[in-house]
This record gives structure tokens, C-alpha cells and sequence, in this order.
């Protein structure tokens, strides 16, 4: 048997910003347990095209220490398709809406600022109890996007181009989304934002040694202590346990009796090819079809779908293609208004991207992870 004082489970975003803050904290008696270390962030074989997490915003604090960042996203460059017709930004038909435009911009000028607020608050506490305590938290997180879109008369907006965006990055509609994380999705759209490439040696700097490539089977409570086998026949005991897994993934090693968020599936096929017209302009092209959300051309000619399934008619949008890479993921997002505790008692903490969507959200929950086990 290994014994550590904490044992975290699972490399993603969440895991390594809690093994990161342990480690610049000069706290060394932990180990982590992982199948593979970057979590929603993966890189394919030409090691250049994230086939996950797409984008970082400037207001990515800890992240932005250990990327790269590549092109830059801008909202001008994308195409949005509404059944095979183009619906421009500056259409006729989207000059009449330039009020609601405006509104718009202001309210996420405003959800930006708590938004900064709230992850701050969560370094050090967990998630749901900032959500519950403030106000206007509660009110983003548990009323439903399009019932705060109609409240603030922006439905255009949000009809043809936020709900895009949204199916390409949550593989769901706005209609089955909080406002808070629809709010988040939008972001992107008034805060400069990158494509990026991760420094994972930079990141785990300092305790490479400490990560062990296993699955973790079972985890017990015995005498007082954490006792966890692996699929490896390893058995660790730990006074802390921080599990950083999805949470259909910790539902099989720990009992969590509140309601849990949808986990949605989706699917990412790394193409060499030429895009039929119209779909062959924008850097972004986002197409309104059952199960095929959007292109995004790469550097060296390449283009990533976004997609619901695998079995796309690649003819249909294509006049020459080859499949050089995909990637299949579950859960690729999660949506809903449950909200989990991250503090499961006696020294087992649960983080993750349950409550908050992006890769950031999931760092703070390892920082606030390891500033309850350093205190």
C-alpha cells in the first residue's frame, strides 16, 4: 500500500490545477491518478489541432500561464447558416436589430464583470455556496437562457447567432440551457479570445513524478482514512481525496444523492479537403443541419467538424475530403440547473466542470480543492 496525504484522481484542467496550486505551495506528499493527463484538452497527431477545448478568452487568469495562443477568434470571421441560407452580421434584416444589439452587448458587459467576481470568489470557496449566496448568480444559474434573452429583447441575436455557437460547443440548444451558461458560451463574441496550444510540461513542472498513469476502481472509507485500488492492482491510502472526474464517472466510486446535469456526446472529425459553396468561406462556419454544428478551418489547409455523431454525410458539404484524425467525447459538455457541492466531507472533495462550463472554471475548482487541504 502507497499512503500520501492526498490523492487526486483524474488529470484534466481540474486535477492538474489542484496538483499545480499543491505544488506552488511547496506541498509535496500527494500523487495523481490519471488514464492520460490534459483532460477536455487533446492534442492529434500532427500536434498542432486541439481536437477539444477550442479557445482561451483574455479573461482566462490561470490558464493563459501555460498556453500558446495561435489565431485569434474573431466573431467577424464566422458564418452562420439558417437551413442553407447565410445570415449575415450586417444584413439589412440585422441592421433593424441594432438596439437589441446594444442591450445585448451591455448585459454580457455586465456578466462578464460577475462572472470575474464569482470565479475569484471560488478560489476559496466551493462553487454552490457562492452560487447560492449572491443574487444574481442564483438568478443565471437556475433561470433558463431564453427567458432572459426575451426578458432583455435580443431573440434575433440569440436565435441566429449565439444558439450556434452554442450547439458547437455545448452539442445542445439555448432552449435546454441556464442563462449563466449560455452567458458564458457568449463570451467569446466581446472578449478577445485564441486558439491556443497547451504547455502540459509547463504545467505539471515539478511533479512529473507525482502522476501515475491508472484507473481508479473503488474507493472506501476505512478507519478514518481513504483507501483507493486501481485497475493497475495498486491500493493508495489518503487523508484527502480529491476526485476530478466527470460525474458519471464519480457516481461509480462515491454516493451522490443530489441530482446531477445532463453530460451531452459529441464527436470531432480532423479533415484534409475542400468545403462545397456556400459553406467554403469564414474561418468558422456554422451549419444549420441535424447533427452538424461546425467547420473551422485549420492552418495547413485542414478543417475540424463539430458534430453530434461520427456518420456525417461528408459528400453533402464536401467535393474532396480524407479523415486524417477524430475524436469522440463524453461527456463533451454538461447542461443544466443542478448544482453539486464540491465538499464531500471528511477530506473528499468532487471538481470539475459540473457547475461551470470552461476549462478555467475547472482549474479554480482544483485551486479551491488544494486552498482547503493547505489550510
Amino acid at each position: 500500500m502507497q499512503t500520501r496525504d492526498t490523492v487526486i484522481i483524474g488529470g484534466g484542467m481540474a486535477g492538474l490545477g489542484c496538483a499545480r496550486t499543491l505544488q506552488d505551495a511547496e506541498y509535496n506528499d500527494f500523487a495523481l491518478l490519471s488514464e492520460d493527463i490534459g483532460g477536455s484538452v487533446c492534442v492529434g497527431a500532427d500536434q498542432h489541432t486541439n481536437y477539444g477545448a477550442f479557445y482561451v478568452r483574455k479573461d482566462y487568469e490561470h490558464i493563459q500561464k501555460y498556453v500558446q495562443k495561435t489565431r485569434r477568434i474573431r466573431p467577424g470571421e464566422g458564418r452562420f447558416f439558417r437551413k442553407g441560407v447565410a445570415v449575415p452580421y450586417l444584413a439589412w434584416k440585422s441592421a433593424l436589430h441594432l438596439p437589441s444589439l446594444v442591450r445585448l452587448y451591455f448585459f454580457l458587459r455586465k456578466y462578464k464583470k460577475n462572472y470575474i467576481k464569482f470565479r475569484k470568489l471560488s478560489e476559496t470557496q466551493s462553487q454552490k455556496s457562492v452560487i447560492d449566496r449572491v443574487p444574481f448568480f442564483k438568478y443565471m444559474y437556475t433561470s433558463s437562457a431564453t427567458n432572459i434573452f426575451k426578458k432583455i429583447g435580443c431573440e434575433y441575436w440569440a436565435d441566429n447567432f449565439i444558439n450556434p455557437v452554442y450547439w458547437a460547443t455545448a452539442f445542445s440548444d439555448i432552449r435546454n440551457a441556464t442563462g449563466a451558461s449560455v452567458a458564458t458560451v457568449s463570451l467569446p463574441f466581446i472578449v478577445p479570445s485564441h486558439e491556443f496550444i497547451l504547455d502540459i510540461k509547463k504545467l505539471t513542472r515539478g511533479f512529473e513524478q507525482k502522476i501515475h498513469q491508472d484507473t481508479v476502481l473503488e474507493i472506501q472509507r476505512v478507519h478514518g482514512t481513504w483507501i483507493i485500488k486501481t485497475k493497475n492492482g495498486k491500493t493508495w491510502s489518503a487523508r484527502h481525496v480529491v476526485l476530478a472526474v466527470p460525474t458519471h464517472i464519480a457516481q461509480k466510486l462515491i454516493s451522490i444523492p443530489e441530482k446531477t446535469n445532463t453530460p451531452r456526446r459529441g464527436s470531432l472529425l480532423h479533415i484534409r479537403g475542400t468545403l462545397k459553396p456556400p459553406y467554403n468561406t469564414g474561418s468558422y462556419v456554422f451549419i444549420d443541419s441535424p447533427g452538424l454544428y461546425m467547420a473551422t478551418k485549420q492552418y495547413r489547409g485542414t478543417i475540424l467538424l463539430i458534430a453530434e455523431r461520427e456518420d456525417i454525410d461528408l459528400d453533402r458539404y464536401f467535393s474532396e475530403y480524407k479523415i486524417i484524425g477524430k475524436k469522440e467525447w463524453y461527456p463533451a459538455f454538461v447542461i443544466g440547473k443542478h448544482l453539486i457541492e464540491s465538499d464531500r466531507g471528511e477530506g473528499m472533495y468532487l471538481i470539475g466542470g459540473h457547475n461551470a462550463p470552461t476549462m478555467e472554471d475547472a482549474f479554480i475548482t482544483g485551486i479551491y480543492a488544494a486552498n482547503q487541504i493547505l489550510k
